[in-house]
């Protein structure tokens, strides 16, 4: 063996003892994003609004007019539902602006707030299985956590609302 693959093979076994060290020096820490412009911010919360007013407009007749065995009724009362789990995922993954830093948290909790609520119609309806007596303690559950969910989403959305940022 010449020279040339003692060398070669010194390189490989740096790299791989580079490597060894650097996977075991653990992941490296958490970047926190970008605060998103006002207009991407302003945008992707319209957006979220729009689908949480849509959700909540489908479930409110069909928590005041249930049809417990009805599978219809079911698919749209747990569609709905999972909307509502859904919008709280992509409100999370939204950074805001500096002027909206302080109120974002809340507007989260009260986002998840409705995912809880649209969590336990979807659960209560793979529970009860069309079983009136089984559904209706979900259902009274799923409109006390939504009615609280949508006193909290008001209070801090006027809040939004009635602040003025510019950037």
């Amino acid at each position: 063996m010449g020279q040339r693959s003692v060398a070669a093979r010194l390189v490989v076994a740096l790299i791989a003892l580079v490597a060894v060290f650097v996977s075991c020096a653990g992941p490296s820490p958490a970047m926190t994003p970008a605060p998103m412009s006002l207009r991407d911010y302003d945008t992707a919360t319209t957006e979220i609004e729009a689908k949480l007013t849509r959700a909540m407009n489908q479930l409110g007749p069909l928590i005041s007019s249930p049809a417990y065995a009805d599978p219809a009724w079911q698919g749209r009362l747990s569609s709905a539902g999972a909307a509502l789990v859904t919008t709280y995922q992509e409100a999370r993954s939204t950074t805001p602006p500096i002027c909206f830093r302080d109120t974002h948290p809340r507007l989260l909790v009260s986002l998840e707030l409705f995912a809880l609520g649209g969590k336990a119609l979807v659960n209560g309806i793979g529970q009860a299985g069309g079983d009136a007596d089984r559904m209706y303690p979900t259902l009274e559950a799923a409109s006390t956590a939504l009615n609280t969910a949508t006193t909290s989403y008001r209070a801090v959305a006027q809040e939004m609302n009635d602040r003025q940022c510019t950037s």
